[in-house]
């Protein structure tokens, strides 16, 4: 398993033509919003989506305006061999990862202990990231962009539905048949997982109204009849059982 290149766009594209690599290339989307083909499957890109493109595989990058790219090109990726479609953390966690590679890497430290663990490290996040099931594009595109917004208290699911270009209740029946819950339902769990976490950090010194603040939530007093109706036990509750634990 080796790094064998890493790179981001010189300028802002519109369009990148056909083109494949002997290698496999992981993109990571900074700027704009448009579609890539990778063999025969498109999906969406928006910033923080994530594209594996495997060896010897067409594939095209478009948008209405404008995108550019961070990406490398590796020997090596487990566990498939087929296009993988996912998105970076709230926190952007790969692209600093893969950002701090770059400057390591123009430095001309190309086989140094430390880029080769910034390398691993992108590589496990990769492997975190990709998804275990292989969902419809639709629902996929949708997951990632709840995933990337989740902690923005102005999402509106209604909206970010027909914002994507498929009519709302189709792509919500999608959504129910590949996952079991409405997309509604999805964002919430993904706001209370994410209140769970930051609930059992005690070092933080979060309240009430600051960790709703962070999960999405204007309301503190909403926050907390949501997370008590979704695990049974009020914030304070919950903080305080998992300090017992």
């Amino acid at each position: 398993m080796a790094l064998l290149y890493i790179g981001t766009s010189p300028k802002l594209f519109t369009y990148y033509g056909a083109h494949r690599h002997g290698c496999y290339e992981v993109i990571l989307n900074l700027e704009g919003e448009g579609t890539i083909t990778i063999g025969h499957e498109t999906f969406d890109f928006f910033p923080g989506s994530v594209h594996v493109v495997p060896p010897d595989t067409s594939h095209i990058k478009a948008s209405r305006e404008s995108f550019r790219d961070i990406y490398f090109h590796t020997d090596t990726l487990s566990p498939s061999n087929i296009p993988l479609s996912f998105c970076d953390d709230s926190r952007g966690t790969l692209e600093q990862v893969m950002r701090l590679m770059l400057c390591r890497y123009l430095q001309g430290n190309k086989n140094d202990a430390v880029l080769t663990k910034m390398y691993e490290l992108a590589m496990e996040l990769v492997k975190e990231g990709t998804p275990a099931v292989r969902y419809d594009p639709a629902v996929q595109a949708c997951i990632q962009r709840l995933t990337l917004s989740f902690n923005d208290p102005e999402l509106s699911v209604a909206r970010l539905l027909t914002d994507m270009g498929y009519s709302r209740d189709h792509l919500r029946r999608k959504f129910v048949a590949d996952l079991g819950v409405t997309p509604n339902a999805y964002l919430t769990a993904l706001r209370i997982d994410h209140a769970k976490k930051l609930l059992t950090q005690r070092e933080l010194g979060l309240s009430v109204a600051d960790v709703g603040a962070m999960c999405g939530y204007y309301d503190a007093r909403y926050f907390s009849r949501v997370f008590k109706r979704e695990t049974g036990f009020s914030p304070v509750e919950y903080a305080k059982k998992s300090a017992e634990k």
